[in-house]
């Protein structure tokens, strides 16, 4: 006798878009994420509280998405919008006012394709959630396998962009490169 993992009435189940965005904000949610958990190293070089503020900031983004497709539901899906538009709006501000703290307080930082791409994943799930928060409550359904064809191209696309982005990153190509010399910048290092 087998036990069955997911029920497959739920498996036949034609998929609700409500479905196919929650799960995209959960693959957002991953994405940034990883790029972020790639970085936590450097920052942690730079200075402790960095790396503290980016090893939550992904912990706290992969609970979320485990959270969101485990049970969602408008309260979780409203915290991941705010929270997510939060860490845009610090990465805005340090790119434009300055680092707000740590030995870096006030240099701004240059935008580099992994933490653009972050900060587009966060964005993207905060508009999303809040649009299946704010949405009517109807069940538009999109068939089982266009909601899985769905589900499976919004995956490759956020996996291979966080791929390109985790590649860029670790070939030297994130934040604090000088491309005008070529070379890097750690923050709180005397310049001449």
């Amino acid at each position: 006798m087998t036990a069955a993992i997911w029920p497959t009435s739920q498996l036949a189940a034609p998929l609700t878009l409500r479905a196919v965005v929650v799960t995209a904000c959960a693959l957002l949610s991953t994405g940034a994420a990883v790029i972020h958990f790639a970085v936590l190293g450097d920052h942690w070089d730079e200075w402790w509280g960095y790396g503290l503020f980016f090893g939550l900031a992904a912990w706290l983004q992969l609970a979320w998405a485990a959270a969101i497709v485990a049970r969602p539901s408008s309260k979780l899906m409203i915290a991941g919008a705010v929270g997510s538009f939060a860490i845009a709006v610090l990465w805005l501000v340090t790119r434009t006012g300055g680092v707000p703290a740590g030995p870096a307080f006030g240099e701004r930082e240059t935008a580099a394709f992994p933490d653009v791409l972050a900060s587009v994943f966060e964005v993207l799930l905060g508009l999303s959630a809040f649009a299946v928060v704010a949405a009517p409550a109807t069940k538009l359904t999109l068939g089982r396998w266009v909601g899985g064809v769905a589900i499976v191209a919004l995956a490759a696309g956020v996996v291979a962009l966080t791929t390109v982005g985790l590649i860029a990153a670790s070939s030297g190509g994130g934040h604090g490169e000088e491309e005008s010399t070529g070379t890097t910048h750690e923050h709180g290092a005397d310049q001449p």
